[in-house]
Formats: structure tokens, sequence, C-alpha cells
């Protein structure tokens, strides 16, 4: 089936619009953290042990792997509270390869925030020197972490998804690097197919090569299966973007016949939030949410998205969230920004979208920078003269 994929499929650079998201029928609540509120407490023994437990758990049964995954992944957020507590963890434990391993994690996190989710030509050199620099301070995290518990698979996610930004010079030897502390690793295996897409330069013919190669797996792995959404949904992506809705729609099916996977899901919800199925499309962001509580893009989509239906409450509860895990995240302003907006709080609406306009100064924040302002100058000349 993979290789049957791969005829006929007219491959093209794309790149997904980054906006509005999906609505839902019902709300989840949002996964708690549960090391962040202890590490800004500065009860960095306690955060340790966790990772520590979660971390031996993975050794007994590797099936348990996402489970050290999802908590690791607490970190990866651009959230600037937390880099006081981080850096004071790594300065009291210098050997403690999690403090290393959750800082590393921060500073990637933060490069991608600094560089923001514009286009690449949108984008200017200031960003992209900021993003290497965190890049460069993450890099040597994640290395240290290695130095002091080589067992850890967890660092080489995040360099090879550092190295993919990079040309992709390291990302073959990481990758291997990885799979011989776990030859089954299902995380190892989904940051090299993100390497390999071709978005990143890379191909479908490689992506399934290394998921053909990963069958002899899936007995003593059996979710590493789901991992062939990955190549269906962005497949269905490219057919979305080259408005063939039907074979889009047969690809996003296919990536999810066999269970539900969170890029796919993400994918999925995406192009039927465009196509107008927001209940539908609802369903899938929070199934994005449920598997990567610490994924931004899913909690800001789902802001969009209530917006559009008008569950108010719950789209700030979801744009607060995302501003939570990257406060300077423009899309997720601009999402509190709708928020307001449809309250009918001008003023609040105008703040978030200036700001969203000061970290990307796109056509879009412009407009609806001016159309509020202007809004906003209209009701205050209608109560003067109504004072008058």
């Amino acid at each position: 089936m993979l290789r049957r994929l791969l005829i006929g499929l007219t491959i093209g650079f794309y790149v997904l619009c980054a906006g509005a998201a999906s609505p839902e029928a019902t709300v989840t609540p949002a996964p708690p953290d549960k090391l962040i509120p202890l590490l800004k407490a500065d009860r960095f023994e306690e955060v340790s042990r966790l990772l520590r437990e979660s971390h031996d758990r993975y050794e007994a049964d590797r099936r348990t792997e996402d489970e050290f995954h999802r908590l690791a992944s607490e970190f990866s957020r651009a959230d600037w509270q937390i880099t006081g507590p981080l850096q004071r963890w790594v300065k009291k434990s210098p050997n403690d390869p999690f403090a290393h391993l959750a800082l590393g994690i921060h500073f990637a996190a933060t490069g991608w925030s600094v560089r923001g989710s514009d286009w690449a030509s949108n984008t200017n050199e200031r960003q992209f020197t900021l993003m290497r620099k965190w890049f460069d301070s993450a890099k040597a995290g994640l290395l240290r972490a290695i130095e002091l518990n080589p067992r850890l698979v967890e660092p080489y996610v995040y360099l090879i998804d550092i190295d993919m930004t990079e040309g992709s010079r390291n990302t073959s030897k990481l990758f291997n690097a990885a799979l011989k502390i776990n030859p089954s690793s299902l995380i190892a295996r989904e940051a090299m197919l993100q390497s390999l897409l071709p978005r990143w330069g890379g191909s479908y013919e490689a992506m399934a090569r290394l998921l053909e190669a990963s069958q002899r797996y899936y007995k003593q792995m059996p979710r590493l299966e789901l991992l062939e959404s990955k190549l269906y949904a962005d497949a269905g992506s490219v057919y979305f973007a080259q408005r063939n809705l039907p074979m889009a729609e047969k690809m996003f099916r296919q990536a999810l016949a066999k269970g539900d996977f969170w890029f796919a899901n993400n994918e999925y919800g995406h192009f039927l939030y465009r196509n107008g199925k927001y209940e539908e499309a609802a369903e899938q962001f929070t199934k994005v949410i449920d598997a990567r509580p610490a994924y931004m893009h899913g909690w800001r989509m789902r802001a969009n998205a209530n917006i559009a239906t008008r569950r108010l409450d719950e789209a700030y509860r979801d744009a607060s969230r995302a501003i939570q895990i990257e406060p300077d995240d423009e899309w997720a302003l601009a999402a509190r920004g709708g928020v307001y907006f449809a309250r009918g709080d001008l003023e609040l609406a105008l703040q978030d979208y200036k700001k969203a306009l000061n970290t990307s100064p796109n056509d879009f924040f412009r407009e609806r920078t001016i159309t509020i302002g202007n809004q906003l100058q209209e009701s205050k000349n209608r109560s003067q003269k109504l004072q008058k």
C-alpha cells in the first residue's frame, strides 16, 4: 500500500496556512501539567524523581515510551517563566541528566518561537539569528544529558528536529544513535519521518523506505504501525493544497484507518475546518490536544474554532493555554484577540492584534489592527456625541 501511494502522486513544496481551526461539540478539560508547577516552586528533586521513575518504567517496558515523551514535552514551551527555574535546577544539580534534558527542550522550543511561524520569505535575519542562538544552547543541554545518561533517547528527538532546520547534515547519524539505544523507538522514527517530509527536502520514497524497514518491530512496538499515517496525512494535505478534494479525503481516511495518530488528526482537522465541517474538525483537534497537550498549535486552532461557533468561554480558555505555552506566538495572541473582538472588548482585542503585528508584520494582523482601531474610534465618537 505504501508503494502504491507513491505511484502518480504529485509531490510539491507547500506550506499549510497558519490560522483558524475548528470547533468542538464537547470540550475536553485541559490535561494538567505535572512538572511545571513543581518546577516553578523550585521543587527540583520532585521533578527529577517523576522523570526518573517514568524513564525507569520505559526501560522496563519500552511500549511505554510515549509516557515519558509526553511528560518531558511539558518543557517544550517558550514560556519565559520557566527559564529561570530550569537554570537554577541545572546549577543546583549539574550532574542530573533530566535537568539538562529539560533545559535543552525548553531552549529548542524557544528557538522555534523566536523564529515565528511565518513563511521563511517573511522571516527576517534577526529572527533566524535568534533561532540559531537558542538552538545552539539547546544542543549543549541535550548533548550534556546524553553524556550523563547514554540510555536517553529523548534528546535525539529534539536534536534531529534542530538538525532538520540546519540542512539535515547529521540527521541520519542522530537517528542511528537513537536506534542503537532502542531499536523499536517510535519517537525517534517519528522525528526522522518529520525530517523526511517533502517540505523539509525529503521525499515520500524515503519515508516509505523507513516505514518498511520498521515493520520488523511491529510486534515489539505495535504502535509503530500508526507512523504510516504520517505519510498518508501529508499526502492528503498536498492534494488539498492542489484542490483535489476527493483524493485528499481518501488519503486522510487511509491515514486514520488503523487508529488515531496526532499528526494525522491535526492535518485532517485543518482539511475539515477549511471545508466548513466544524464539528468533525473539532473532534480531530481535541484528539491532537489529548495526545500532545504541550503542542501549542492544537490549543490555538481549537480556540479559533470555538470563536467560529460562538463558544467564547471555551475559546478563551484554549487561547489562554496556547499563550501560556508560547507567550509570544502571534497566532495564539490573535486567537485571544479574536475572542475579545467577538465579545465586543475592542480595546483588549486591539492590544493582542498589535502584539501579534509587532511579532509578525503580515497583512492579516495589519488589517485587523486597522479595522478594530477604526471601530474603536467610531465607538468613542458615538459615546462623545451621546454625552453632549
